[in-house]
């Protein structure tokens, strides 16, 4: 199991082959230090169980920028069935009512400003561009990436390399 509160943009996941699956949760704000450590606590004890048809998944997952979570499996080995994957979610949204916070709005996009992750609803990202909050290189994060070499290569990047691109023109 990996666990860390990371404030940076070092990934562990070392372990785990690049097509590894990956599952990105965004919250809606960042996680104070006790909600920090009490989910990493949630997180440990459900990877450490995770079963796909009764074959333990190695599980992995990591707490990134206090704001985001990231579950990830190594699938040579046993693949997330539909129902390890709906006890993954049963977790997450555990979390999102323990802590009173949403963690599945894909509506969402998080990007960094300066040292600060805001989000903002996908239909005023027009907007935000034409109004100069987000510009060319304002980081955006793609919570949309499925494997462990997207995550590594995409989860993070500028805005004109990214899939807001389109909306520069």
């Amino acid at each position: 199991m990996n666990a860390t509160i990371m404030t940076n943009e070092t990934i562990a996941f070392s372990t785990l082959p690049k097509t590894s699956k990956v599952w990105i949760y965004a919250s809606d704000r960042n996680f104070n230090s006790e909600e920090s450590v009490q989910i990493q606590t949630i997180l440990q004890e459900f990877v450490s169980g995770w079963k796909s048809h009764g074959s333990s998944i190695s599980g992995h997952f990591e707490v990134l920028f206090n704001r985001f979570i990231v579950l990830a499996i190594d699938d040579s080995g046993a693949s997330a069935s539909g129902c390890s994957i709906d006890s993954s979610v049963k977790v997450i949204r555990s979390i999102e009512e323990k802590f009173s916070i949403s963690l599945t709005n894909r509506a969402l996009v998080a990007y960094q400003k300066e040292m600060e992750i805001l989000q903002i609803p996908f239909q005023k990202i027009k907007e935000a561009i034409q109004q100069g909050e987000i510009q060319a290189d304002t980081i955006i994060f793609d919570n949309s990436v499925i494997t462990l070499e997207d995550f590594h290569a995409k989860w993070r990047r500028k805005a004109k390399e990214s899939w807001i691109a389109r909306f520069f023109n």
